[in-house]
């Protein structure tokens, strides 16, 4: 149980880490720009899971 629940937390980093660069950038750009950003974006994670 020990291994599971230290790698689940240490896996909260980059997640929390790709939260607040998501934040940084919406305030940054244009709230258009910032949903086809993250649109494009998924689609190609999308794509990269299908192949």
């Amino acid at each position: 149980m020990l291994p599971g629940l230290l790698a689940s937390a240490l896996m909260l980093i980059p997640a929390l880490a790709g939260m607040h660069w998501g934040e940084l950038l919406r305030e940054k750009l244009s709230p258009e720009l910032f949903k086809k950003l993250l649109m494009l974006s998924l689609l190609a994670l999308g794509v990269y899971l299908c192949l």
